[in-house]
């Protein structure tokens, strides 16, 4: 067995992403409880950050990284409309359905002006 990175984080969640085949745009093996599941225990142990209270007094730069980890932005200017889009994705919405790509990829790109 593994030692979690953090409690209820193992070092091989990512891999609920990840598909057997070499080649193809989607992923056969994903299931979308078992992501989302393993996105709410990662963010509960993100905002449980206890153990890190000490290094954040120290560092208070890493307070912003905890906030986009747990998928608060208001404290984030993006850049471009490709950044944000990544941001919501790992931090917001990894559960999010191929098929329903279509719908935050649209939103985000009208916040920056693009159509």
């Amino acid at each position: 067995a593994t030692t979690p990175l953090l409690d209820g984080v193992q070092r091989l969640d990512y891999q609920l992403w990840d598909d057997e085949r070499t080649r193809g745009a989607l992923t056969r093996n994903y299931d979308h409880y078992a992501a989302r599941s393993a996105y709410q225990t990662w963010q509960t142990a993100v905002r449980q950050v206890g153990p890190l209270f000490g290094l954040l007094r120290r560092v208070p730069e890493l307070k912003v990284i905890i906030s986009i980890l747990s998928g608060d932005f208001s404290g984030v200017v993006f850049t471009s409309w490709e950044e944000a889009l990544c941001a919501e994705l790992l931090y917001v919405r990894p559960d999010l359905e191929p098929k329903d790509l279509h719908i935050p990829l649209r939103q985000t790109m009208e916040k920056f002006g693009v159509t």
